[in-house]
């Protein structure tokens, strides 16, 4: 039994044991489990103070890199946004535009039918009063010279 415990003070602890250590099997099960633990027990003046260290499992670094991963995934998802609604907002810009321009265009046409049915409308009324427009013949002449 001597060399087992030899071998699990060796192991676990922070001082090697030599054979002729007079550890009992509390001692090496209490710095077994302080050594797994992280924890110490330190008497300080009248008694025992319990000391207890948490030990990372190596994520402190790569949590502030996960964290940093994120914000900048956050960041790019965002500037991604931002950018999909300018291009909407330019698209729509210009939509409206040609919409205007549409409209423009039409209203011209419209402008230059309502002319023309006016004009119609005169040469009409000269005509039920029997008198033959000037406008009228002028448009006859210049259709025979063209034959």
């Amino acid at each position: 039994m001597g060399e087992i415990t030899e071998v699990m003070s060796a192991g676990v602890g922070d001082e090697a044991a030599s054979p002729g250590s007079e550890k009992s099997e509390e001692e090496m099960m209490e710095q077994s489990h302080s050594a797994s633990t992280g924890s110490k027990d330190i008497q300080a003046g009248n008694g025992l103070f319990h000391q207890s260290r948490r030990r990372g499992n190596g994520s402190g670094s790569s949590a502030r890199s996960i964290g940093s991963n994120k914000s900048a995934l956050l960041r790019a998802k965002l500037e991604g946004s931002r950018r999909s609604a300018r291009e909407c907002r330019a698209r729509r810009k210009m939509r409206y535009q040609c919409l205007q321009d549409m409209v423009n265009s039409r209203e011209r046409a419209i402008l230059t039918l309502r002319r023309d049915l006016e004009m119609y409308k005169k040469l009409c009324v000269e005509l039920d009063e029997g008198r033959i427009p000037k406008a009228l013949m002028n448009a006859l002449m210049a259709e025979k010279h063209t034959e």
